[in-house]
């Protein structure tokens, strides 16, 4: 148990433009932290393009203020196949020209050894996580999931998911080993 490896997901502010939220999209964005689909009430959000780090989005913009990630089109393409039945791919409203999906997961698996990892307490209460150590079995052919843990639902990934990345050349996504 504990053997597979894991990964938190994000894109790159700091080297490639950004997605910032236009006013109005608030109620679309809170539905983003929920784990409820929303493909069928999906209006979409509109977003503005922030090149203060640089004019390419790659294929992982961030889009502020959320930690839900968005794939270009090629991006959703090549990792579809991993993501499928445990996130919804729902279309950005952008002025870019080029397709962006922001990612919904939808699964949260409580996969965590709670013997195992270890957490930060404050208050007598788990603050957070400082030692990841999952339960295999329940992650078994995941590849994209939230855990009850990461109050913030930054989405966790597997290694075959940062293969693909990697495979496909896909730029400006940050893949951060779990301590």
């Amino acid at each position: 148990m504990g053997k597979t490896n894991f990964y938190r997901l994000s894109g790159d502010p700091d080297k490639f433009a950004e997605f910032k939220l236009k006013s109005g999209n608030d109620k679309a964005y809170r539905g983003l932290l929920d784990l409820p689909p929303l493909a069928e009430k999906w209006s979409g959000i509109t977003v503005d393009v922030d090149t203060s780090a640089g004019s390419d989005l790659g294929d992982f913009p961030v889009l502020f203020p959320s930690n839900s990630p968005v794939f270009s089109e090629l991006a959703l393409n090549a990792l579809e196949p991993l993501i499928r039945g445990s996130a919804e791919a729902l279309p950005l409203v952008t002025s870019s020209g080029t397709k962006f999906f922001v990612i919904h997961v939808t699964e949260e698996i409580d996969a965590l050894d709670q013997g195992k990892s270890k957490y930060l307490i404050v208050d007598g209460e788990k603050a957070s996580v400082t030692k990841f150590v999952f339960l295999d079995s329940k992650l078994t052919g995941k590849h994209i999931f939230r855990i009850p843990e990461l109050h913030l639902r930054q989405p966790i990934v597997s290694q075959e998911f940062k293969d693909c990345v990697a495979a496909h050349k896909l730029k400006g996504a940050k893949i951060s080993p779990l301590p």
